[in-house]
């Protein structure tokens, strides 16, 4: 069974860092959570909330919670699962399954990294061979028309409403990462009109009831 929690001692060893700084640093990514409504465990970190900060680079510095610089996934040699998901623009399962096959997983204590290098090499490597170029090769997204910007970090990826198509396919509205100028993109969802129409009104209902629920609410 997966874990749920960490403790100060796990993210010590994870993080290669002290015990006294790992449970400073469970005590401050506590705070985070409880500060946004999330119910935590005493000298306890939720797994999951974890990767996510050790992934955008945060650290510890004194008793401050500090992001450190980051650089582009296209520049950096060894990934973190996330951002390999992102580098490759697939599942959790469907990308795992292929740094398996392609032989590039690292673990580091109990951390799991992807080489980028090694990766690309054997991409390269296994671009002729039928069924393997069709699964490195993303698929390339065409006549790209922004519809508006839904959230940006600080590593440059964008969450974007986007209307486009993808190889030559039907035009679709699309929900996704993107990095710079739709080079790279993460994991999101394509919708095709039809199916956008049918989203857009039942999110629609969605609101109005709950307006509805919130000024019964009110006149009670």
């Amino acid at each position: 069974m997966d874990r749920l929690f960490l403790t100060p001692e796990d993210v010590a060893e994870g993080a290669g860092i002290s015990v006294e700084q790992a449970r400073e640093l469970v005590k401050q990514l506590g705070k985070h959570l409880k500060n946004a409504n999330v119910a935590v465990v005493p000298d306890r970190i939720q797994v999951w909330y974890y990767e996510k900060q050790k992934e955008e680079g945060f650290i510890l510095s004194g008793k401050e919670l500090i992001k450190t610089e980051q650089l582009p996934v296209n520049q950096k040699r060894l990934l973190g699962i996330h951002e390999f998901y992102e580098y490759v623009g697939l599942g959790k399962d469907k990308a795992m399954e292929l740094a398996e096959d392609a032989g590039v997983l690292i673990r580091i204590g109990r951390q799991v990294k992807i080489d980028r290098v090694k990766f690309d090499y054997w991409c390269d490597e296994n671009s002729g061979i039928e069924d393997s170029s069709d699964t490195c090769r993303e698929p390339k997204a065409e006549n790209a028309d922004r519809i508006a910007v839904l959230s940006e970090n600080d590593s440059g990826w964008r969450k974007e409403v986007s209307l486009l198509s993808w190889d030559d396919g039907p035009l679709t509205y699309d929900i996704r990462e993107w990095y710079s100028d739709y080079e790279q993109s993460g994991e999101g969802i394509s919708l095709l009109p039809e199916e956008w129409t049918q989203l857009v009104a039942i999110a629609g209902r969605m609101l109005k009831s709950r307006e509805q629920r919130k000024r019964k609410k009110g006149g009670e």
